[in-house]
């Protein structure tokens, strides 16, 4: 075999091998529901820019968000695989298999979600309490919610409308538009 073949073989199997190891990274990452906390917090940065683009996201308002919607989530699957006729989605697997180590992260999350809240202008806290409020209450209606019962349809739109609010409350309530 040729240098130039030893060579390209050995590039060939080394950019194969980052391919599947950077692809099992982003499964694990989807299973984690960090893609959902990624997609908030650049939106939310985006939101904090406009309308100028140059205002400067709070950044403790963006890592309490991170921080939120990964606990939202994940509450949202370990309450979910509670239920005795979950459809076995790879997300729903992780957290049934993982759900002891994800109840513990949860909590410490919220704890430091808790101590981050402090560090927040009163307007971005009060949003903030009023919104946790009615997703802890719509949380806990799901939960109890069979999986057959035709109001699970409710749960995307209710889930998109939490989830656009935390992104572009803050932002509006920090710099409310001029009249």
């Amino acid at each position: 075999m040729r240098p130039a073949d030893v060579v390209g073989t050995v590039l060939f199997s080394s950019v194969n091998q980052l391919r599947s190891l950077l692809s099992l990274r982003l499964r694990q990452a989807r299973l984690l529901n960090l893609d959902v906390v990624s997609g908030a917090v650049l939106s939310a940065w985006a939101a904090w820019k406009l309308p100028d683009g140059h205002s400067q996201p709070r950044s403790t308002a963006l890592l309490l968000l991170g921080l939120t919607v990964w606990l939202i989530y994940t509450v949202d699957r370990l309450l979910d695989v509670r239920k005795p006729d979950q459809p076995p989605t790879p997300r729903h697997q992780f957290h049934n298999q993982h759900q002891r180590l994800l109840w513990r992260v949860a909590a410490g999350v919220g704890v430091v979600g808790i101590g981050l809240v402090y560090t927040l202008p009163a307007s971005i806290v009060l949003f903030g309490l009023k919104l946790l409020a009615l997703v802890a209450i719509y949380l806990l209606i799901v939960s109890r919610i069979p999986q057959t019962s035709p109001w699970q349809s409710a749960k995307e739109p209710v889930t998109a409308l939490a989830y656009t609010a935390g992104v572009w409350g803050p932002p509006l309530v920090a710099h409310p538009p001029e009249n």
